[in-house]
């Protein structure tokens, strides 16, 4: 009786683990960037914050007018984790697509289906919107300890984004607020992938033709998750690819610059930009 515990539990976890790769939730390593070059249209990031007494946190779900802030663990300048799949949970953090160009970054969350933006000029507000407006344009730009400063280029004034700790209400969030704010707390941005030691030789990606009319292919060193990216950091597509030859049809997509994101199993990353005309 108790073999055949086992032998269901050994059962049970495989086909868990299957689950895990196939629907693409496994654990994420993400990376500090510290300058304007680890900013890349395409990749995913996690926004995060150092309290010195709360310590690191990340952000989470869209609350009524601010993000929620979740703690995580982080290892020298790296953390990993399963980015959330559900967007009422408290207890899981977010990734952000990168997408636009330099002075005008958007991020955009998967999850909720919109851009975060500033969304007050009276309140301090930080809400996600499925319409791209200025307000949803960053212009972020690093400070010498890695920091970031993340300003949205509308009119709305409460514009800058900032971590508060909140502890009057014991409740930490992410937020924008005016420039001559007290909320001093800078985010810092993490990029999916590994660094250092820890990578090894990373799968090349090869993508063609560029551009291209009806299909791309691309040749896999190994199995992977593959998606397109619009310049907005909007998914316009995804699947789960085996190592080899792979036709993405991209017959249906309106011309314009896309990025092919792909994740693999270990955390590495690869992005190629093509043009669909």
């Amino acid at each position: 009786m108790n073999a055949e515990c086992g032998i269901r539990n050994l059962v049970f976890s495989l086909v868990a683990l299957l689950f895990l790769s196939v629907s693409g939730f496994a654990q994420t390593t993400y990376t500090k960037v510290t300058s304007a070059s680890g900013l890349e249209a395409g990749a995913n990031y996690l926004i995060v914050a150092h309290d010195e007494n709360l310590g690191v946190l990340a952000m989470g779900n869209q609350k009524a007018n601010n993000r929620n802030a979740v703690v995580v663990n982080e290892d020298g300048e790296t953390i990993t984790l399963t980015p959330g799949t559900d967007p009422n949970s408290e207890m899981e953090v977010f990734q952000f697509t990168l997408g636009g160009n330099a002075g005008a970054w958007t991020l955009y969350d998967e999850v909720k289906g919109g851009y975060l933006y500033a969304a007050s000029s009276s309140n301090n507000n930080l809400k996600t919107q499925t319409t791209l407006n200025a307000n949803g344009q960053w212009n972020i730009s690093f400070n010498a300890d890695g920091t970031a400063e993340v300003v949205a280029q509308g009119e709305n004034t409460h514009n800058n984004m900032r971590f508060n700790p909140n502890t009057a209400n014991n409740a930490p969030l992410f937020s924008c607020y005016a420039e001559n704010t007290n909320v001093n707390t800078r985010v810092s941005f993490y990029k999916v992938g590994v660094s250092g030691l820890e990578a090894y030789d990373a799968p090349t990606l090869s993508l063609y033709p560029n551009p291209a009319h009806e299909q791309v292919m691309l040749v896999l060193d190994n199995d992977a998750q593959v998606s397109i990216c619009d310049v907005t950091g909007r998914k316009v597509s995804e699947m789960n690819a085996a190592a080899g030859n792979v036709q993405l049809s991209v017959s249906e997509l309106e011309n314009g610059v896309y990025f092919v994101n792909i994740r693999y199993a270990n955390g590495t990353v690869a992005v190629s930009k093509f043009v669909k005309f």
